[in-house]
């Protein structure tokens, strides 16, 4: 496991150039708002800092989550709102990409 990405961890998968690719830590916001590529900027309000090995951290660090999810399949899932017609497009193609077929119908002859 990793620890958080960021300049005490520039080694972190997720690094790349001296950023991190998912854009962690987050900034704090007042509210919950989408942004220009209509994903959710969730509200994360300055809170209590707590140590996760031995750094200190605070809520710009977490991942949106589903506890039921978490517990159900014994994995983290990253949860995230959805709310535009292209991301339902891309899920569309998503599912349904794969290999080629074709479809055959037989008849007596």
């Amino acid at each position: 496991m990793h620890g958080p990405c960021g300049i005490d961890n520039p080694g972190a998968p997720c690094m790349e150039t001296g950023q991190c690719k998912k854009m962690f830590p987050k900034e704090f916001r007042t509210e919950t708002t989408m942004n220009v590529s209509v994903y959710p900027l969730y509200r994360r309000c300055p809170s209590d800092t707590t140590f996760v090995r031995e750094r200190e951290m605070d809520n710009r660090f977490v991942v949106p989550y589903n506890p039921y999810l978490l517990l159900k399949y014994n994995a983290h899932i990253n949860v995230e709102v959805c709310t535009f017609l292209r991301a339902v497009k891309y899920i569309y193609k998503y599912i349904y990409k794969g290999f080629d077929c074709a479809n055959m119908v037989l008849t007596a002859g």
